[in-house]
């Protein structure tokens, strides 16, 4: 158990290091496993660190639940070799430039389905650790009757948590080693990339321990019928993508090693819903940071996928250089910049919407500011005029981005609209582009859904949208207006848009972004 808290706090080291910043941030936090499962009743653990990088001692520091969730919480610190000192939950100090390592527990008091517990990192003088899911946050899983508890240990060739390519389009292998302290079971091994889900393709094998060669042909899964207090080891294939670069922010650009007690999905989370689904249940997780370099180029327009306000969701810069980001099926806090001024890898907008859980452009103003690189990354913050709220952001670009719908592309046929998986209409376009069907709107306006006759244009239709193109659907006099940005691909021989409906003159408890898929029928 050792080696987990040793990477934990290598991995934390090179978040402060390495990652571009706009804003100083003094205390950062990070667990190993991502993961556990418990049954009601039984204490499950996890290894911790709180990194102070502030050049003063941090003083009164602790940790707590930040929410409802049922577990009965404690902490205690650790020493070098992984033994707990001191009593539990009692507050410490961190030195300067030092970090202090923590043993975390929780106690289900009642069942729980999958759930990314948030925790609160704290010191004296409001100084807190910005919430990262999937890094300083646990999923956990509480079950009435016991159920497999798999914990892993991942291991990078350069020993620090980062799985480094060194050019593009490179195959990058890591390797782990996992005990199931539960229950026997039958386990879905899989590797997902959330933020990244194609800039890397990822493949996973069973090993040989003594010798690390893949027992069958790599594959996205494997299965196994994991004994109690049995031992496994595995290798992780990476395939980068050559045609954009995996960004230096160990927060986005990881690489999670899950173990699901059903068949596991072989491309991972679909785009930023979350880091792990709630179904198939997750019973162990552990996680790699990943930098690869990418190809030279200007774009910077495009769909980016990460973390705003500590919740997963998706950047949009379209081609009037206007950013849209908030969360994809959730109600937080989103922003819509106005016209940027995108220069040498910085970009600033003066005049700025801000929305709260809902899109609203123009309602308030404050500047945007951001760093990014082609075909790469994305990071930044925006500031009311009045110095607040302020909303801070980071995500990588999605090479999928190179095939955007366009202002004179004409989606023409009949295609099958889906929301979460589901049917919610068909659509027809013309070879003049306009659109005739019916669909169902999620719910808009604080009204129920609504079945709808639509009717639209495809292209710009008097405003820019995704890459100077998109694809309007109006209801008139029926539901929601959406502009669907997006881009296209083909899944064998059907042609699927894959884009985000972004709702206009949304109010409160409305879905301001959500996903959608065309698939032509």
């Amino acid at each position: 158990m050792s080696t987990i808290r040793l990477v934990s706090t290598a991995f934390l080291a090179a978040v402060m290091v390495s990652a571009p910043s706009l804003a100083q941030v003094v205390l950062r936090s990070s667990v190993l496993p991502n993961s556990r499962a418990a049954t009601i009743g039984q204490t499950v653990t996890v290894f911790s660190s709180m990194l102070n990088s502030g050049d003063s001692e941090l003083t009164n520091c602790s940790v707590a639940l930040a929410g409802t969730d049922p577990y009965t919480f404690a902490y205690r610190r650790t020493d070098a070799t992984n033994t707990p000192v001191g009593t539990a939950d009692t507050p410490f100090n961190i030195p300067a430039n030092s970090s202090q390592s923590l043993v975390l527990s929780f106690t289900p008091t009642a069942a729980a389905a999958g759930d990314e517990v948030q925790l609160t990192y704290a010191c004296d003088g409001n100084v807190t650790a910005p919430v990262t899911p999937g890094v300083n946050t646990v999923f956990l899983t509480a079950s009435a009757t016991a159920t497999p508890d798999i914990v892993p240990i991942l291991a990078t060739p350069t020993a620090d948590g980062v799985l480094r390519f060194e050019t593009q389009g490179q195959v990058r292998a890591m390797s782990a080693a996992a005990i199931n302290i539960g229950e026997a079971g039958d386990i879905d091994v899989s590797a997902t990339a959330p933020f990244l889900p194609n800039s890397v393709r990822l493949q996973v094998c069973e090993t040989n321990p003594a010798n690390g060669t893949c027992l069958a042909p790599r594959s996205a899964s494997v299965r196994v019928n994991f004994a109690q207090n049995e031992t496994r080891t595995f290798a992780i294939f990476a395939d980068a993508a050559d045609n954009a670069g995996i960004p230096n922010l160990p927060a986005v650009s990881r690489l999670y090693l899950v173990f699901n007690g059903v068949v596991a999905t072989p491309d991972g989370v679909d785009g930023a819903s979350g880091i792990f689904p709630a179904t198939p249940p997750v019973f162990g997780a552990t996680s790699s940071a990943a930098i690869a370099p990418g190809p030279s180029g200007d774009e910077f327009l495009g769909v980016y996928r990460g973390i705003f306000n500590g919740e997963p969701s998706v950047l949009f810069v379209h081609g009037f250089n206007q950013l849209i980001m908030a969360g994809e099926g959730a109600l937080v806090d989103g922003f819509s910049s106005g016209a940027g001024f995108p220069s040498n890898g910085n970009y600033q907008a003066t005049t700025t919407g801000i929305a709260d859980g809902e899109y609203l452009p123009r309602v308030g103003v404050g500047t945007t500011r951001a760093t990014y690189q082609s075909r790469s990354f994305i990071r930044g913050n925006y500031t009311h005029i009045d110095g607040t709220p302020v909303y801070d952001f980071q995500a990588v670009w999605d090479p999928n981005s190179l095939n955007p719908i366009y202002p004179d592309d004409i989606p023409q046929g009949s295609w099958d609209v889906r929301y979460q998986g589901a049917s919610i209409g068909t659509v027809t376009v013309d070879a003049g582009g306009n659109i005739d069907g019916s669909m169902t709107w999620p719910v808009a306006d604080g009204a129920a859904s609504e079945t709808c006759d639509v009717q639209g244009l495809t292209g710009g239709g008097g405003r820019a949208g995704f890459n100077l193109g998109t694809f309007i659907v109006n209801a008139d006099g029926c539901g929601p207006s959406f502009y669907f940005h997006g881009t296209y691909e083909d899944r064998g021989a059907q042609r699927v848009l894959t884009g985000y409906a972004v709702k206009q003159g949304s109010r409160n408890g409305t879905l301001d972004l959500f996903r959608v898929e065309l698939l032509r029928q």
